[in-house]
């Protein structure tokens, strides 16, 4: 399992956002200063991936930009990094 740690201003403060790359290529994506998490499929597109996490932010967020913290962990998971 591989495991990245950012952090992000995309709520307008600092937030650690924790991403494990599993086996089975799932990504398991976290941030538990909002209490939110959700799972990727790595082989999913990435306007897929995009979708499903502003699905799931916008339920969870009030405030913030969710589209662009949407595209920038997408973009984590298809960093060298990982």
């Amino acid at each position: 399992m591989e495991y990245l740690q950012k952090k992000l201003d995309g709520l307008h403060r600092n937030a650690d956002v924790f991403i494990i790359k599993t086996k089975d290529n799932r990504f398991i994506v976290s941030i538990p200063q909002i209490h939110w998490s959700t799972e990727l499929n790595v082989l999913d597109e990435f306007e897929q991936k995009v979708n499903h996490l502003i699905h799931s932010l916008n339920f969870h967020m009030y405030d913030g930009d969710c589209k662009s913290l949407a595209h920038t962990i997408s973009e984590l998971t298809i960093s060298k990094e990982m």
